[in-house]
């Protein structure tokens, strides 16, 4: 039997299920960043301009907060926006969209849709930002080439001048190395390479935040670690090994270990060795290895750990 139109389709259905999916997005998006807006101005008053850039960027934080692919393949079918590179305008694009699905329907949107100003504002201000922060592009590229500086720069000015020469914008220290002597004589080698040149040059401090690592290992220092071998954590004291487990490291953080457990997945290195906790004991997890980078992984002292927090955690 044929549809009458006052039937809906099939097509009616999903239509309207997308629109209610993509409204109850922008409700959790608004809500959740409330607490963050409140915390970052402290109920200070702002300029227009930098409260819109505020707000928008806690609308971002909170967005990233949901994953957005299911949604945005049934979006991107329909010639609907995906809700990508929306940073600089995260409810104006939602807004504009929503705005579409109703129209599809023949129905009032349930927020204004912006302007074509009021749409591109935010990225006028990002802009305007980037601009503030590394100065204004050169005229013959859009971009601007950083360049991460080595610790022995900061005993070679001519070396940073060469670089600035050569086009580099915005020197990148890394703070995870070196010390403030050096990072200090860093910036003032480039200071003066920028005054020597007559033109802008940008310093930019990577500020190293806290990296959960290995310390004192022992082990057979040239082995490798392979699939299926076994690696002991100690949360204290010395490192030890024991027949079944030939390899063992403290950490630098005791919680890595006293927090774990069994069938969490953990990281070595930058991914160099994947692993899954095996066992838990009072102060120490033994991981089974199950992925190595090709010939297998050393294991060293200084070497960053990251555990993926299990799914469990985030029903707390």
């Amino acid at each position: 039997m044929s549809q009458t139109a006052e039937q809906p389709t099939g097509n009616d259905n999903e239509l309207t299920d997308l629109f209610g999916e993509l409204l109850a997005l922008r409700r959790d998006i608004a809500t959740q960043a409330e607490p963050s807006l409140r915390a970052l101005t402290g109920g200070a008053l702002l300029a227009e301009e930098h409260r819109t850039a505020l707000e928008n960027l806690c609308h971002y934080l909170s967005l990233r907060r949901h994953d957005l692919r299911p949604l945005q393949r049934r979006l991107m079918w329909r010639g609907l926006s995906s809700l990508g590179r929306l940073e600089s305008r995260v409810l104006p694009t939602i807004d504009a969209v929503l705005a579409s699905l109703a129209a599809i329907q023949a129905n009032a949107p349930p927020f204004a849709p912006p302007s074509e100003e009021e749409f591109f504002q935010g990225e006028g201000l990002l802009t305007t930002s980037t601009d503030d922060l590394f100065g204004s592009p050169p005229s013959h590229r859009r971009g601007r080439i950083m360049v991460t500086l080595p610790g022995e720069a900061a005993d070679q000015p001519d070396f940073i001048l060469d670089l600035a020469r050569r086009g580099m914008d915005i020197a990148r220290i890394n703070c995870a190395h070196d010390d403030d002597k050096a990072w200090a004589a860093m910036a003032g080698h480039v200071r003066a390479a920028g005054e020597t040149l007559g033109r802008r040059l940008t310093v930019l401090m990577d500020i190293a935040g806290p990296k959960i690592r290995t310390e004192a290992v022992a082990g057979n220092k040239k082995a490798k670690l392979q699939t299926g071998d076994r690696l002991r954590l100690v949360a204290s004291g010395e490192p030890y090994l024991t027949d079944d487990v030939p390899f063992c490291s403290a950490v630098s953080l005791p919680e890595i270990v006293t927090r774990v457990a069994v069938g969490d997945r953990i990281r070595y290195d930058d991914g160099k060795l994947e692993g899954v906790i095996e066992s838990v004991a009072e102060g120490e997890a033994v991981v089974r290895v199950t992925h190595t980078k090709t010939g297998g992984a050393k294991l060293k002292p200084e070497k960053g750990l990251n555990l993926p927090i299990p799914s469990s955690a985030f029903r707390r």
